[in-house]
């Protein structure tokens, strides 16, 4: 097998791109061959491929020689010639992974005869890249086992993502949870937590800060009266 890598390397060495080619291609591949090929993209991206060329030999259910696709799940299987009745050729079809990684396997079997005629069957030619994945997708999220996504915001950018939180809450360590931040508030030279006025009083705001005074009711206020010794009230 050749698996050949064009200089689209990260820093972590993983490839952004690269091309897949069948056993001895552009010749015709062997028989009995098995080649296997396991591709893997930096995280936060997927991996898309699609094939440049691609020819097979034809047959039911693509049953002798064929190409399969796969990430966590089986992508499908192909062989045929472009425009064959028989086999299933992936024509432009674009197949892309869940997660960072996709597996290829290529399997011939002992000939490529038909009616005693040897057909040359070239293989393929497929190239691949390495494509932004959009975690804030819940969809994505879910496919890919992750752990629930941002507690509030979430902003996605080429090659990962991060999270924010509404006014009045403050991002948590693990980076995606939001907690909503004590309001302290000063009166008279010593801070307290954000009052909560009980029934009667009212919230104040003077020049020292927020507090809560008692909001007088019309039978706590009489006018006031002295006795003097006459015993008349003035």
């Amino acid at each position: 097998q050749e698996l050949v890598l064009q200089l689209g390397l990260l820093c972590l060495g993983s490839p952004l791109f690269g091309e897949i080619r069948s056993p001895s291609y552009p010749k015709p591949y062997p028989n009995n061959n098995i080649s296997s090929w396991d591709l893997q993209v930096p995280k936060g991206y997927v991996v898309k491929l699609t094939f440049k060329y691609f020819d097979l030999e034809p047959s039911e259910s693509c049953f002798y020689d064929y190409v399969k696709v796969s990430d966590k799940k089986d992508l499908g299987r192909y062989c045929g010639r472009l425009g064959s009745t028989t086999g299933n050729h992936p024509g432009r079809k674009e197949f892309v992974s869940k997660g960072n990684k996709m597996h290829l396997e290529f399997r011939s079997d002992f000939s490529n005869e038909d009616n005693g005629t040897v057909i040359p069957y070239r293989g393929f030619l497929a190239y691949y890249k390495a494509v932004d994945l959009d975690e804030c997708d819940p969809n994505n999220a879910a496919e890919n086992d992750e752990r629930p996504q941002c507690q509030h915001f979430c902003h996605n950018y080429v090659g990962g993502y991060f999270c924010s939180c509404r006014i009045g809450y403050q991002l948590q360590s693990d980076r995606h949870s939001c907690k909503g931040k004590e309001k302290f508030y000063e009166i008279r030279g010593f801070q307290r937590r954000s009052p909560s006025c009980r029934k009667g009083g009212r919230s104040d705001l003077g020049s020292r800060g927020q507090g809560c005074r008692r909001q007088a009711q019309p039978h706590d206020v009489t006018s006031p009266f002295f006795l003097f010794p006459s015993g008349v009230q003035q």
